[in-house]
Formats: structure tokens, sequence, C-alpha cells
């Protein structure tokens, strides 16, 4: 509710049983929250009798037939004026009649998410010239229709979402200006590449934008550092999964509002820009994965203080971690380099990345001993798997309180087996590991993930496996174990190993959007 910070709560009711003698009741009821009830279109007519009501909130109900929720409530009491109304995920079908909404003139948010509308909106929408938010995501919208040309001369328009739907781009032909400027645009997963394939050319139009989401609609052409050059305030841009291509240029001059970048699983390739750093100084999430960058991570990533996640998995990348990086990124908690060509050590001497949560650098080059100084870190994973580590696992590993899973397949680590009671995951295959399996390995009560293969681990093959009632992957294949399997096994149900864990929490992954709340002033 912090929208509502400019009503006082006593005129907010957030109702979760609800009865139509309860609500008439409130005769200074300014919002009305009915989101997840079991309402039918008989109720509708009972909150006519709220004059006072200015906001309408009845996301995650059953009413199928409130495509005439206008109809349900009579201008006499509601003078088609309250200004927000939220019908997200009321399972609203077909197409909303012009009758009714059309009367809503001073309309300031819709939001008509999570239904089932399909065809075209009446057209009468465009006279809501008070609207700031429209959020028409996870529909059924298609086919030739301008969607969103329809709305251009709504000047107060702030925010548009139009996620998972089939829009089309204006037509070739029409080239002119909206007249709003927008805050908020996210259209991704909108097919827009069934239309022109690139960008919507109402974006250039676009100079105060603060956030841009265009992900996953298969765009192509260069990267577009315009967007970047045409809107000084944006925070956030994700062009996640795309078809762009060339190099990533960035532009010359600071943009310190900038703190998340996600261009990953692109066509994009060349050099990381040298001057990155320099450019996001503020930068809290950057990802880059899943392409065919090449080079060096430039040193001006050492500028990159405020870093707390950074993905470049998946390139051509090689050298080591520079030095300035690894010392000045304090607040690093998520780092994944996965299937590159990194050299050399982990990290350089006296490395300060003590936040770090999880740490992914499977598949590259690193080699030498593992560094003593990690047990600083508060770890809740790491994957150093398949390069070319030596030396025995460590025995600090087990006092990591936090590590839930280990991957440190890489063919030359000796030693016994690290425990950790919190693990998740433990996959030390091909190593050379020695021993016995411990005794202690039936009270890692949340393992799911056991995966000791190709060792020179002995003895009998303990029943206390038994006690792992959330195991899910087991792999003991070519050890020096003898004796029976344990039958108590045959209790568990196991699936293939080919699978790879990543316990990560997506949280870190920055789905975490600015609250549209503080973008709308009222």
């Amino acid at each position: 509710m912090s929208g509502h910070s400019r009503i006082g709560w006593a005129s907010v009711a957030v109702v979760s049983f609800v009865t139509s003698v309860a609500v008439v009741s409130f005769v200074k009821l300014e919002v009305l929250v009915l989101d997840r009830n079991y309402l039918n279109d008989s109720f509708l007519s009972s909150i006519s009798a709220v004059a006072s009501l200015k906001e309408l909130h009845m996301e995650g109900n059953m009413l199928d037939q409130l495509n005439s929720l206008p109809e349900k409530l009579p201008s006499e009491s509601w003078n088609y004026d309250f200004p927000r109304c939220i019908d997200r995920g009321c399972t609203l079908n077909g197409s909303l009649p012009a009758q009714g909404w059309c009367e809503l003139r001073n309309l300031q948010e819709l939001d008509l998410s999570g239904n089932e509308l399909e065809e075209i909106l009446p057209s009468c929408l465009a006279n809501m010239t008070t609207l700031r938010l429209l959020d028409l995501s996870s529909n059924h919208f298609s086919g030739s229709m301008t969607l969103l040309s329809s709305f251009f001369n709504l000047s107060k328009l702030e925010v548009i979402l139009s996620d998972n739907n089939e829009i089309v781009d204006e037509a070739e032909s029409q080239t002119w200006a909206p007249t709003f400027q927008l805050k908020f645009i996210s259209l991704s997963g909108s097919s827009l590449e069934k239309s022109s394939g690139t960008i919507p050319k109402f974006l250039h139009y676009q100079h105060k934008l603060q956030v841009i989401d265009l992900s996953h609609n298969n765009l192509s052409g260069k990267f577009p550092t315009w967007l970047l050059e045409n809107n000084s305030r944006l925070e956030i841009l994700n062009l996640r999964n795309n078809s762009f291509i060339g190099p990533f240029h960035v532009p010359y001059h600071p943009y310190p509002k900038i703190w998340s970048i996600d261009i990953s699983h692109n066509h994009l390739g060349g050099q990381i820009p040298v001057n990155l750093g320099l450019v996001f100084p503020n930068l809290g999430h950057l990802n880059m994965s899943g392409y065919a960058f090449k080079g060096i991570i430039p040193s001006s990533f050492g500028d990159l203080v405020s870093l707390r996640t950074l993905d470049l998995s998946s390139n051509h990348l090689s050298g080591t971690m520079p030095k300035q990086f690894a010392m000045s990124c304090s607040s690093l908690g998520y780092v994944r380099l996965s299937n590159n060509n990194f050299s050399g050590k982990i990290f350089p001497i006296g490395f300060n990345l003590t936040n770090l949560s999880f740490l992914y650098i499977d598949n590259n080059q690193f080699s030498g001993k593992i560094p003593n100084s990690l047990p600083d870190i508060q770890s809740w994973a790491f994957d150093f798997s398949n390069n070319y580590f030596s030396g025995e696992l460590l025995r600090w590993m087990g006092n990591m309180s936090s590590l839930q899973e280990i991957a440190m397949a890489s063919k030359k680590l000796g030693g016994p087996i690290p425990h950790s009671f919190d693990l998740v995951t433990l996959d030390l295959r091909e190593n050379r590991l020695t021993g016995y399996l411990p005794d202690w390995i039936g009270n890692l009560s949340s393992l799911s993930i056991l995966l000791l293969k190709a060792n020179h681990l002995q003895g009998k093959i303990q029943n206390q496996l038994c006690l792992l009632a959330c195991l899910r992957m087991l792999d003991l294949f070519q050890n020096n174990f003898y004796g029976l399997i344990p039958q108590c096994l045959s209790n568990i149900t196991f699936e293939g190993t080919h699978q790879k864990s990543d316990i990560v929490d997506e949280t870190w992954l920055v789905d975490d959007y600015v609250p549209i709340e503080t973008l709308l002033p009222y």
C-alpha cells in the first residue's frame, strides 16, 4: 500500500471477507481493496453507494462478466471520476465494451493485466486525458492493430506496461511524435519482431524514461545506444534475449542514475567497452552473458563500487581478474564468469569481496590452489568445476555455515570430503578424493545432490545415505566401494545426474524494478 501514502489509513479498507453491509458502512472510504475474494457481479451494485471511493482494487477474483464493470456502478453515484481502477487477474475475457468504460474520462490508472482480453480496445479509451498508467500485460491481444499509437494523444501518460501480448508496431508511414513523455515502458515478450523487428519508433521521441524493458522480442539491428543518449534519467535498461548485433557502444559522458543493465543473450560481440565503469559509476547489476564478447575485463570495472551482481558467463573472455576490481567492488554478492577462458589465480592477494554469496567460475582455465582467505566469504554457493586447481580440499569449508552448494569437479583435488550441514548440492566428481564416506553424511538433511563419481573413495556404502530424505541425485560410480548397495536406497526417488544445480535466488538477478508509485507524483 505504499502508493496510498497520500490517503489516511482511515480512508483505506483491505477486505478479506466482504459483505455489502460492511462496505457501505464506510461513508468516507476512498480506497477499497477486494483482492482475492469470491465476488460476483451482483456485489458491484452495492459498491456504488460509496460515493467517496477513489480507488478500486479487485485483483485475483473470478468475475468473468466484469467487462461491464462501469455499467454496474451507476453514474449518479460515481460521476465516472474515480481515478484508479485495478482489475488485475479477474479473468476478464473477450473484448471490453465501449458502453460504460468510455465514460471514465478522469481515470488516472487502468490495470487490466493478467486477464484474457483479446481483439481491440474501445477507441474511446484514447479520450482518457488524465490517464497516467496503462497496464495491458498478459492478455491475448494480437493481430494488426496499432495498440499503442491509439494512446499517443494522452499527454499525461507516464507508464505503459504491455508484456506478453502480440502487439504490432505503428505502421511505417506513421511517424508522428506522441504527446506523452513516458517514465516507464515495458513491452517484454510482445512479439515486436512480427512487425518491423526493430524498436518502436515512438521511443525515439522519449527523453524522460527511467525504466526500459524490451526483453524477449527478437529485436534486430545494432545496439541502440540512442536509448541511453536520449534518456539521461534512465535507471534500468533490459534488452535481454533479442538479436542485436555488433559491438556494445556506450555513451562518452557519465550516466550516474543507471543501476541495472541486462543485454544478455543477444548477438553482440567485440571488446567490453574500456570506459564502462566510468560511464556507469553507480551500476548495481550488469548482465552481459550469452554470446561473443572477447578480450579482458577492463580495469574501469574497479570503479563499479556499487556493483552487486555481475554475469559475464558464456563469452570468449580471457585474462585474469583485475586487481582493482577485486579490491574495490566490496558490494558484490553474485558473480558468474562460467564458460570463458579466464586463467591464473581466482583472485589477487588482498581481494576484498567479503559480501560474495554466489561465485560461479566453472569451465575456465583458472589454476593454482584455492585461496585460504575464502573462509572470510559467507558463501551460499560456489562452482569451481572444470578448471586446473590443485591441492587438497580445504577443511575450512565445513566452517562456512551458510554454504549450500559446492561444485568442484577438476580432476586434481585431493583429501577427505569436507562437510557443511546446510549443503543442498555437493559435486566433487572426477577428483582425487580418498578415504571413506563419513558417518556424518547422514546428518545433511537438506542434501539433494551428491555427486562423487571418479574418485578414490573406498569401503562400504553406508546406510547413513538412506537418512537423506531430500536426496534426488546420487553418483558414486568409478570409486573403490565394495559390498552391497543398501536396500533402503530403493525408497528414494532419484532423478538423472545430467542436471546441474543452481540454487541462486533469482532476486539477485534484478527483477526488482523501481516501484511505479515512485514515478507517479500525486
